[in-house]
């Protein structure tokens, strides 16, 4: 925490806001049909200020009511939104509602402020959290009401500016992924250099062919024009070996560009180095990948000298009659046009292009010398973009700093003017003080349980149970089956109770994990 002005008070948060931590009903009270309250159970449902409604609950354990300031308390720690109506919060949420005459849109962004410290305050290693008491003692410094008003204000007018260049800004780079992919489709076609082809040649060679291309182009396939190969196997007996070499994998291609970061070695006889050694001017293309990225093209520039390729690349090595740059344009255009992915056989959200079906694709090919007019001016333009791309990163980061900026000036005291005559805080505090007395039998916001004549789940109940489970092997939905049919427990509270086993020093438990994370896998047995 930071110093505070003269005249301001650091004090609890309990002393001037009602805490509410949330409890996740039971989940066959949820849907998404509208019914009951709207239920949101963390971060995951945060937008910019309000949070979005997927879910409804018809019965609520803990509620949060209109405008009370929303505060993520695990995975992450510290996001904050306003409750845009009364609604249902879960585990990973507390509802916070400053007591008047305390500004509570002072409260939120002071809490947006000492957002970075409290994201650190998290404790547990399968999902960092904080508790009832981190959040009742947290330190709020506290202004004198009127600078209150003024510092909520200003960062309100400041803070919505600071959004719409963040808006602006982040259109940019869908602006300029358009003009790329526009290059790339003015480059293939021939409109890049139509004006150049008027002076080369006269009016009557001008008129496109029937096949929607320029009269002095023409239509082959990959394989006429380039030695097409697909990467060695990467199998368990070239793992270790006298002849280990550094490899490119899909990993390491992404578009016009090859990362070296993560680069891994293989046995290559002297045969198979000569077959699948890279040379200068290379185009590998990724041979299985998601179906937008398949194709995914960069050229080889001796990057990494002595580098071998696997079969999860096909090489592509341009004849005599092929500029390779113009090559790696037409591939680039393929890729954002989703020729290749029209090409691909996809299995399991997985496209794979083939060596054959690749040599078998389309490719214009125009004169040679028109081919390197082309790579000039389309490598004129697209490093325009790149350079635009760059001035955008640098203006993205100074806005991002623009926040923390101005929360850090506001609770220094030096975004508006201190009034010398204004109410001490000491008073204010007072005041609030009387304004909680005044209430004490205020009721919590708490929805009952219905009863029931079930066992209550509990840390050794649920141990005693997950023995009993065969194998120890089994999904987090097999486990809340087997849970329900002998006690009861809403499915987030088992979760967390399985989470706080898992937790402990020598934990005596398997780790599983609920089937909708796609992770049902075991990683721990039993000590």
């Amino acid at each position: 925490m930071s110093n505070i002005p003269d005249g301001w008070i650091y004090t609890l948060l309990s002393e001037i806001a009602l805490i509410q931590m949330g409890q996740s009903p039971n989940s066959r009270s949820y849907n998404d049909k509208g019914e009951g309250l709207p239920f949101f159970q963390g971060k995951a449902d945060f937008g910019k200020l309000f949070p979005t409604v997927r879910k409804w609950c018809t019965e609520p354990e803990r509620v949060a009511e209109e405008g009370d300031i929303l505060l993520s308390v695990r995975a992450p720690v510290g996001p904050t939104n306003l409750a845009a109506e009364k609604c249902c919060i879960g585990r990973g949420l507390a509802a916070i509602q400053a007591i008047p005459p305390f500004h509570q849109k002072y409260l939120l962004h002071y809490f947006r402020h000492i957002e970075p410290w409290l994201s650190q305050q998290g404790t547990g290693t399968t999902f960092a959290g904080i508790g009832s008491k981190i959040i009742q003692n947290l330190e709020i410094s506290v202004a004198p009401l009127s600078e209150q008003k003024g510092i909520a204000d200003q960062l309100d007018s400041l803070l919505a500016r600071v959004d719409a260049c963040r808006d602006r800004l982040e259109q940019i780079p869908r602006i300029l992924e358009g003009f790329r992919q526009a290059v790339l489709a003015a480059a293939i076609s021939g409109k890049l250099t139509q004006d150049w082809r008027e002076i080369s040649a006269s009016i009557e060679e001008l008129e496109p062919n029937s096949n929607d291309l320029p009269s002095s182009w023409e239509w082959k396939l990959m394989r006429e024009v380039g030695k097409i190969q697909l990467g060695r196997q990467r199998a368990p007996k070239y793992h270790s070996g006298q002849h280990m070499r550094p490899y490119l994998r899909v990993q390491n291609i992404f578009e016009d560009r090859i990362d070296l970061s993560d680069v891994m070695e293989m046995d290559f006889p002297p045969e198979d180095f000569e077959k699948y050694q890279l040379v200068y001017g290379d185009i590998l293309l990724n041979e299985g990948q998601s179906p937008e990225f398949l194709g995914r093209p960069a050229m080889y520039r001796d990057e990494l000298p002595g580098a071998c390729f696997t079969n999860t690349l096909i090489r592509f090595r341009a004849f005599d009659t092929v500029n390779r740059d113009f090559a790696l344009l037409v591939f680039r255009h393929y890729m954002h046009c989703g020729r290749f992915s029209r090409e691909g056989k996809i299995t399991t959200n997985i496209a794979h292009l083939s060596a054959g079906r690749f040599s078998n694709i389309e490719f214009p090919l125009p004169p040679l010398d028109e081919q390197q007019e082309i790579v000039r001016r389309a490598s004129t333009l697209l490093t325009y973009a790149d350079r635009i791309e760059a001035r955008y990163q640098n203006a993205l980061t100074r806005v991002e700093q623009l926040t923390p900026t101005l929360l850090s000036k506001a609770f220094r005291g030096e975004l508006v003017p201190q009034a010398p005559n204004d109410e001490p805080v000491s008073v204010l505090l007072e005041r609030i003080r009387a304004e909680r007395a005044a209430q004490p039998n205020k009721p919590k916001r708490v929805v009952n349980r219905r009863k029931s004549n079930m066992t209550k789940i509990s840390s050794q109940s649920l141990k005693k149970l997950i023995h009993q489970l065969p194998n120890n092997i089994f999904s987090f939905d097999e486990l809340y089956s087997a849970i329900n049919e002998k006690m009861s427990g809403d499915y987030d509270s088992i979760k967390d109770i399985l989470f706080a086993l898992l937790d402990e020093s020598e934990p005596s438990i398997i780790q599983i994990f609920d089937s909708e994370t796609k992770a049902m896998r075991f990683m721990r047995r039993y000590q």
